[in-house]
């Protein structure tokens, strides 16, 4: 355990932080280990397996709140704890933090009278196998002033070292302990300190100065901010002058000290003496550690060096020793950190933040482009959520939700209706040889149920021939033209023959004699003649089932001409016949029948007319 003491006062709050790492759990403890203590008022427990916990120690050492989350191995943890003591009884306050957050706390507690005057961190009472703990980043802040008075957070402290000795001359009269000239300032760069006696001294302990002056500074350069670390971004919170100085007399023998720039302080700070009351031994036995003022959020060149003083001031051949110097920093980072180990997808986590952030709308040319980033060392510092496999697709899916309105099912088909309205021309007269289809799409609404009945009615009007599939069985002498009306196509003609008949009425005849049969002789001479129009053809369909043809008896001046006019619902059949004088046109029936069904009826017609004559 570690321990930093302090003056602490009533009614100041103390808030004290580490940054602790568990290798391992301790086990078999009688009372739980404290890992972060403010003058044993309150601390932060750790149990056998990892749980955290706010005690009352100044008050019966009872537990404060509930648990806390509990501690992972190797998974740095930011630890914080505040306290304040007041004179009364029943007006403490305590507070713990993990990583930012409160886990417990407590007002109007009873917890002691005096204010707290020590920070310890570390492990304590384990009484059994201990654990092993790292502590980094141990800083402790009070609420008075105007900085640095809350919470501290996460802040790095480190040490800058000399680099260089400065103006070595006649003013300076310091040199190393074994009376170097050359860069005497080695000697105070060693952590922790390794000062002698003056018997023992050397170069590589300690410099010193032994001349009566009261003038005598020694000015040195110390490592610059962005060589002990600190980030292009970061933010430097303190900077403090720190020296360990010791004598070879108790006789107070005055000094002062000073940064001089970055920053700059405006006046040295005066040192009473050189010596802890002793004469200086090896280290740490008659050395004392004195401190200059504390910069709280200086201005700062982080690439420059530090540059500081320490100096004699008062005229006395006693020694002056000094066998550390340096100037403490203590920063924070540019953001809050993942404190957690980093992982193999920590690249593409950060890829697809800067992808979702700097990147403009994807474009449909995205894929040819070179996405190359050049990630630095130290640029990465925002905690992220742990990257998936669908990372890299996900950045490029919001992007192109950006872009594009949102697809509907009915895209495709649109997308030919406007090409088709836009590129076909009207149709004409000469478009039966074009298709169907394309012509259907151009002038039918959406399509319907009975839409293969339409596409029949336009096969009529437009690609029939005047004659049908039968025509040639079927005599067509008939003298005129002759207008035929179609009915409209229906759903089931797709399977029908359309057979177009012509009948010709038979002409009126008078009455057949009554026969008179006779003997064999005058049989033969009594034969009636066969008149086939005398007989009702089967061919004729019963008045019932066959609508009555429609007949348009007309006179033409002049034959005419073959055409095909687009009626609906009408096809014209014009024929020439030889020239002659126009006469009534011919009752005409129109009959739906198949080929067999015709050549059934035929066959019927010839069998009757055998029967009767043969």
């Amino acid at each position: 355990e570690s321990v930093r003491a302090f003056s602490g006062s009533l009614g100041v709050t103390y808030y004290a932080a580490t940054l602790i790492d568990l290798e391992t759990l301790q086990s078999g403890s009688i009372v739980n280990p404290k890992v972060l203590d403010l003058g044993n008022k309150a601390a932060i427990r750790v149990t056998d397996a990892g749980v955290l916990q706010l005690f009352n120690i100044g008050g019966g050492n009872t537990q404060i709140g509930s648990d806390g989350p509990t501690l992972s191995a190797d998974t740095p943890t930011l630890l914080e704890l505040a306290v304040q003591i007041n004179s009364s009884s029943g007006d403490d306050y305590a507070e713990a933090r993990v990583n930012g957050v409160t886990f417990a706390s407590g007002t109007g507690l009873t917890i002691s009278i005096s204010a707290p005057t020590a920070l310890f961190w570390g492990m304590s009472e384990t009484l059994g196998t201990p654990g092993e703990y790292y502590h980094s980043c141990v800083t402790l802040n009070d609420s008075t002033g105007a900085a640095e008075n809350s919470w501290p957070g996460l802040q790095y402290h480190r040490v800058s070292l000399w680099t260089a000795d400065v103006d070595l001359g006649t003013l300076d009269r310091w040199k190393g302990g074994g009376n170097g000239t050359t860069n005497i300032g080695e000697a105070t760069n060693n952590i922790p300190p390794i000062g002698k006696s003056e018997g023992a001294m050397d170069d590589t302990t300690q410099i010193k100065n032994e001349t009566s002056t009261n003038t005598d500074d020694y000015t040195a350069d110390f490592q610059s901010y962005s060589t002990i670390g600190v980030g292009a971004n970061d933010t430097v919170k303190a900077v403090q002058q720190v020296v360990v100085t010791g004598s070879n007399s108790t006789t107070d023998t005055a000094g002062r000290l000073q940064i001089t720039s970055n920053p700059a302080e405006g006046s040295p700070t005066a040192l009473t003496t050189f010596d802890a009351g002793a004469n200086a031994g090896t280290y740490p036995t008659g050395w004392i550690r004195q401190v200059g003022p504390v910069n709280y959020n200086p201005s700062v060149t982080k690439a420059n060096a530090i540059r500081m003083l320490v100096g004699k001031q008062t005229a006395t051949t006693r020694d002056a020793y000094v066998c550390a110097m340096g100037a403490i920093v203590s920063w924070a980072p540019a953001t809050e950190v993942d404190l957690t180990p980093a992982t193999e997808t920590d690249s593409a986590q950060a890829l697809s933040v800067e992808k979702r952030v700097t990147l403009p709308i994807a474009t449909e040319t995205d894929a040819a482009v070179d996405l190359s980033v050049t990630v630095e060392a130290g640029d990465i510092e925002v905690a992220l959520p742990v990257a998936t496999e669908t990372d890299a697709p996900q950045a490029l899916v919001v992007s192109k939700e950006l872009a594009l309105t949102e697809a509907t099912e009915t895209d495709e088909a649109q997308a030919l209706v406007v090409e088709k309205q836009v590129e076909l021309d009207p149709a004409t007269e000469a478009d039966s040889a074009q298709s169907l289809t394309a012509h259907k799409e151009l002038t039918l609404d959406p399509a319907t149920e009975t839409d293969g009945a339409q596409a029949l009615v336009v096969e009529k009007q437009v690609i029939l021939e005047p004659a049908t599939e039968t025509d040639e069985a079927v005599d067509l002498s008939i003298a005129g033209p002759i207008r035929i009306t179609l009915p409209v196509a229906t759903e089931t003609d797709a399977a029908i023959d359309l057979d177009v008949d012509v009948l010709t009425p038979p002409e009126p005849e008078e009455p057949p004699p009554t026969p008179h049969w006779g003997g064999e002789e005058e049989r033969e001479d009594r034969r009636i003649p066969f008149d086939p129009g005398s007989i009702e053809s089967p061919w004729k369909a019963p008045p019932e089932t066959q609508p009555e043809p429609q007949v348009e008896p007309r006179r033409d001046p002049e034959p005419v001409a073959r055409k095909r006019p687009l009626v609906e619902g009408v096809r014209t059949v014009a024929i020439e016949p030889e020239p002659a004088e126009p006469e009534p046109l011919p009752e005409v029936q129109i009959r739906k029948r198949s080929r067999a069904k015709l050549d059934a009826e035929i066959e019927e017609d010839v069998t009757l007319i055998r029967a009767i004559f043969f």
